[in-house]
């Protein structure tokens, strides 16, 4: 356990992002690039980049990006 109190603090202080932060925009990075290049749906995205669930894969997407990844999508189209 005092690994990760450590850990984390100087994480944060050298990307300005906690460790699940971190993961998380790289989960939303891979996805953004399924969504450009492939058919995939939302839910299969999700599933391969490692959310739970869908909804929680698109508010998450919603809240880094500020678009949902179907609107993502579409304007990668246009």
């Amino acid at each position: 356990m005092k690994l990760i109190h450590t850990l984390n603090p100087a994480f944060k202080s050298k990307y300005n992002l906690t460790i699940n932060q971190y993961i998380r925009h790289k989960k939303i990075l891979i996805s953004k690039n399924l969504l450009f290049t492939t058919q995939l749906t939302l839910q299969d995205i999700a599933n391969l980049v490692g959310f739970n669930s869908q909804s929680y894969f698109v508010s998450t997407f919603k809240l880094i990006v500020g678009q949902t990844p179907s609107e993502f999508r579409n304007n990668c189209k246009k």
